[in-house]
């Protein structure tokens, strides 16, 4: 399923990930577009020490 998430800056991304990542931070890869939202994949999950610098799953 496909989830969307946000950057630092606001913009929306659809990343392929399970329910249980809502609430999570991630390192993510931008792949693509499909006009004004991007799409992603998931580089690695982050810590709670270096979750501010990350994208949220809503």
């Amino acid at each position: 399923d496909l989830m969307l998430a946000r950057t630092r800056s606001n913009h929306l991304v659809l990343l392929d990930l399970p329910p249980t990542a809502i609430g999570q931070y991630h390192s993510v890869r931008l792949t693509g577009t499909t006009g004004s939202t991007f799409t992603g994949v998931v580089v690695l999950p982050v810590t709670a020490a270096r979750a501010a610098d990350r994208m949220a799953v809503l």
